[in-house]
């Protein structure tokens, strides 16, 4: 009789999985918000039909009653806006729970990062799950106790040029993202950025020696950290000041501005609109340090952070205080990398979002979130913010399969119930969620 009943309640689910397969979705009425050309188009459709089966979008235009099939499931969604999901370009899935944060704060992408001492390793068997798109560390490793970090040699650039020549077996384990991290070396950069080309692998670049202008220059498709690619602005001096001693963030920048401040063109703005006119995004991680801010939310009274164990998170706030108390960082170092960050704005760079998730006390899902709406307090329009964490990642990674709501592209689907153009925080507001066409249950998500 046991049996019999597994059987039964198999096939069940089987003929419901079937059935869904079946019978496309329509989503009827909404306005769906447009973050194509990097936020920068206003082209809103409202009364718009979307039509996806099978995780794809096969229709997503104005409202024609007769392009609904007569077996679509049929979800008024009049009065509501509908975005793609959110991707969150530099961060790390450690756990189920933090699966779950990710997806019921609307982040259906995660780039999860270098399996690392301090982020944990990457959870590969969670779901449900956001899209995981693992980053694989290209670069001459060294002892992470070694802060002498000696210049690059020419066995590094062997042992790079090794590693770039297994990339084939790194993709086929299943890695996305070549990162090129602190040794990476300049005489590898042609090399690196050929064959990622040829394994459609996106690059992130967060060297320390090599130079940013030529990896720009050979296209490196984005750099993490606003301390990080400005380095390529400072004179040798107090740029190996900050290499070595990457906690004096603060005081470098201040020396910056007290030596450039009367300068009307400074070397960091010139860097800035250089960066402008090419074809590499900035991911700055603001949200990753927004524990150091002044003022600043006790993210564990996120409803969401109920879910999470502090244990998975690196130098978290304190549970009941919210306050963060790492005495390497401070409010000043927080304030350097915004003022800098703003800079690359005020050249009109383009972003992609990345919320450094779990460092510095940042946290899954409710991080990208204070990322979007730092990208906006430092001069991003709201829509430019929203497209950093969407189709940006189409244009500059070449993932054409998701950020925009258009025929052909997967089903990752945020329905919210107001306008995040008139408030990010509407971003929070998620009515419906579709991952790969599938709805997914927020509250079950938050019963972990």
């Amino acid at each position: 009789m046991r049996y019999l009943i597994s059987f039964i309640i198999l096939t069940v689910i089987l003929d419901k999985a079937a059935h869904s397969q079946d019978n496309p979705i329509a989503l009827v009425g909404a306005t769906i918000i447009d973050v194509s050309n990097y936020g920068n188009q206003f082209r809103d459709l409202k009364n718009s039909l979307i039509l996806f089966k099978n995780g794809k979008i096969f229709y997503a235009d104005k409202y024609d009653k007769r392009k609904i099939p007569a077996n679509a499931e049929i979800i008024n969604v009049h009065g509501k806006y509908i975005l793609p999901g959110l991707i969150d370009g530099f961060a790390i899935l450690n756990s189920q729970s933090q699966a779950n944060a990710y997806l019921y704060m609307g982040v259906t992408t995660v780039v999860g990062g270098i399996d690392s001492s301090f982020r944990g390793n990457n959870f590969l068997t969670a779901d449900p799950s956001p899209r995981l798109e693992r980053m694989f560390w290209v670069d001459q490793l060294f002892d992470a106790n070694d802060t002498s970090y000696m210049a690059e040699t020419n066995a590094d650039v062997q042992k790079v040029s090794r590693m770039i020549d297994n990339l084939d077996s790194v993709k086929k384990a299943g890695y996305s993202i070549a990162f090129l991290h602190h040794r990476f070396p300049s005489a590898m950069y042609d090399k690196m950025v050929a064959k990622a080309k040829e394994l459609h692998m996106a690059t992130i670049g967060e060297m320390q020696y090599a130079s940013y202008r030529e990896g720009m220059q050979k296209g490196v498709q984005s750099f993490v950290h606003t301390l990080r690619f400005s380095l390529e602005a400072y004179p040798p001096n107090p740029r190996d000041t900050f290499i070595h001693y990457p906690s004096k963030q603060g005081r470098l920048f201040n020396w910056y501005l007290k030596t450039e401040e009367r300068k009307k063109d400074t070397a960091l703005l010139r860097w800035a609109k250089e960066l402008s006119r090419s074809n590499t995004a900035l991911i700055p991680t603001i949200g990753m340090i927004y524990a150091m801010y002044e003022h600043h939310d006790n993210l564990w009274k996120d409803p969401v952070a109920a879910i999470l164990d502090s244990a998975e998170i690196h130098l978290p706030m304190n549970k009941e205080t919210g306050k963060w108390t790492d005495d390497k960082q401070s409010w000043e170092d927080a304030k350097a990398d915004s003022a800098m960050a703003a800079i690359y704005v005020k050249a009109r760079c383009h972003f992609l979002t990345g919320s450094g998730t779990d460092a510095f006390g940042s946290m899954p899902g409710i991080s990208e979130h204070i990322e979007i709406k730092l990208l906006h307090s430092i001069g991003l329009t709201k829509r430019q913010a929203i497209a950093a964490a969407t189709n940006n990642f189409s244009i500059f990674f070449n993932w054409i399969d998701r950020g925009l709501i258009e025929k052909g592209r997967v089903a990752d689907i945020l329905v919210l119930s107001r306008n995040p153009l008139e408030d990010l925080n509407y971003l929070r507001e998620i009515d419906l969620l579709f991952l790969n066409g599938n709805k997914i249950n927020r509250t079950t998500l938050l019963k972990n």
